[in-house]
């Protein structure tokens, strides 16, 4: 690949310096003459006698030009020998004493690009004839099937456009159903909310009713809180005066004393015998009105966001340790209910807060039947079994076999359910 460049090369320096040369020849007839005196240029301006008749002869004889020194074409820029560039190089021209009379530069012009190639397309086929490639030939079989392609095309697009229209006559048929279905919708929504008005209302005045309502009379609870103080009552009526003392023995008579004032009135005499009984009197005013009567305990457990269970209002609550956490609103107690497990978990399913509460207790030693704590029971979640701590007051089951801990909280989302005072 350096051969052929190298050569090239030369060969342009060879056509620099004839052009150099000629270049010269066109020069003015006395530049040439005086770096050219052994040549004879009255031949060459013969044409042009009385410009070359002007000038003076010249008798000095001038050394002969040599081209001395290489050619050095590179293939890359000094210094950058990972850089492919197009040749380059120089050489000098001396005289036969040595001395330069200059360089000459060299520089190798790139290929001219190549024409594209002229490809005439009829269809899907390019095609050329032989010895004419700018001559056009026609593929009658392509463009046979080219337009058998078109009609086959145009008939799909019709058929597209049939799919098409029928889909829009389905959609618009679809938007009139669901606005029909929207209508029902709306009235079914607006007759159920009538209907769960009107049953709250029932509802409400049905629990009124009960409020106002007086059942039989209960077992004892357990002590309430203290109330109010009551309203202060009506003064009592005056009572009966009571009889009068005996009168002492009178005292000696003294001295005539100054008349004084006048005293002040006596005491009233003893009573009287008691008279005949009077008829009724008339109607007194209305007295105040008297207190509230108890309501039931189920809406008071409801009130403070219990459930009854069983007779007893129950809330639960999520420990996070080994220590009581009562509800709020809830003073907690113990009824002595004497409960087995059966009772324990009809009551525990209801406060489940993971899943579904199985009734299949961990008899191990973690919780125990034990009176340490103020909940009613407690239960762990999330385990394959459960752990229970219940309150003996209240169970009389117990809920492990090889001994207990007593500790209320048995790992976390433990659930500890207080009965509460209503």
């Amino acid at each position: 690949m350096r051969e052929p460049r190298a050569a090239a090369a030369t060969a342009v320096a060879v056509v620099v310096s004839v052009v150099g040369i000629v270049a010269l020849t066109a020069s003015s007839p006395a530049v040439l003459q005086q770096l050219m005196p052994a040549f004879d240029l009255s031949g060459y301006y013969g044409q042009q006698p009385g410009y070359y008749a002007q000038q003076p002869a010249q008798t000095q004889m001038l050394p002969q030009f040599q081209v001395n020194g290489g050619l050095e074409v590179p293939d890359h820029p000094p210094g950058m020998k990972y850089v492919k560039t197009d040749p380059f190089g120089s050489f000098e021209v001396t005289t036969p004493d040595g001395n330069s009379l200059g360089k000459i530069k060299v520089k190798t012009l790139p290929p001219p690009p190549a024409p594209p190639p002229t490809i005439i397309r009829f269809g899907d086929v390019g095609v050329a004839p032989a010895g004419c490639p700018m001559c056009p030939v026609l593929d009658v079989k392509a463009a046979e099937e080219q337009k058998k392609q078109i009609k086959r095309n145009e008939e799909k697009m019709a058929r597209l456009e049939k799919l098409i229209h029928g889909n829009n006559e389905r959609i618009e048929e679809g938007v009139e159903r669901m606005k029909e279905l929207k209508e029902t919708m709306t009235s079914a929504i607006f007759d159920m909310k009538e209907a769960v008005k009107k049953e709250d209302v029932d509802l409400e005045t049905h629990l009124m009713t009960k409020e106002e309502s007086i059942g039989p009379q209960g077992p004892k609870g357990p002590p309430g809180f203290n109330g109010d103080d009551g309203v202060p009552g009506i003064p009592g009526r005056s009572g009966i005066k009571g009889v009068a003392g005996l009168k002492g023995p009178q005292g000696a008579m003294g001295e005539r004393g100054p008349r004084g004032p006048v005293g002040i009135t006596g005491p009233q005499g003893p009573v009287g015998p008691r008279g005949t009984r009077g008829g009724v009197g008339p109607l007194g005013p209305p007295g105040p009105p008297g207190h509230h009567g108890e309501i039931s305990s189920a809406l008071k457990c409801t009130r403070i966001g219990g459930m009854e269970v069983r007779g007893v209002c129950f809330k639960s609550s999520t420990l996070k340790g080994n220590k009581d956490k009562p509800p709020p609103k809830c003073k907690p107690w113990a009824p002595p209910k004497g409960w087995g497990q059966g009772e324990w978990f009809d009551v525990a399913k209801n406060f489940a807060t993971k899943g579904m509460l199985m009734n299949d207790i961990d008899e191990k030693t973690d919780g125990g039947r034990c009176d340490n704590f103020q909940a009613a029971f407690s239960f762990s979640q999330g385990g394959t079994r459960t752990k229970v701590w219940v309150n003996k007051a209240m169970f009389n089951f117990k809920p492990t076999s090889g001994g207990e801990t007593c500790n209320l909280f048995n790992g976390e989302d433990t659930i500890a359910v207080y009965a509460c005072v209503v």
